[in-house]
């Protein structure tokens, strides 16, 4: 099935799945409050929390986002 898409639409797949579940991470840890995402190294995963707002992103998901995008557009 993904042999038949091109390689950016499964690129794309990727990221969108990477941040759908970056998205529901708060809903998680929320779950399970033994499990500190500020533990884990801070290329993998970047948390600021305010109160009950909470912002997790990924620096390697924006890194390799910008990159894919800087690649498509000089690949033209």
């Amino acid at each position: 099935m993904l042999q038949d898409l091109p390689h950016m639409t499964i690129v794309g797949l990727i990221i969108v799945a990477i941040g759908i579940a970056l998205a529901l991470l708060p809903y998680i840890l929320r779950r399970i409050p033994s499990f500190q995402l500020e533990r884990l190294p801070p290329f993998l995963i970047w948390v600021y929390r305010s109160g009950d707002f909470v912002i997790a992103t990924s620096p390697i998901l924006i890194l390799a986002t910008l990159i894919i995008i800087a690649l498509k557009i000089l690949c033209r």
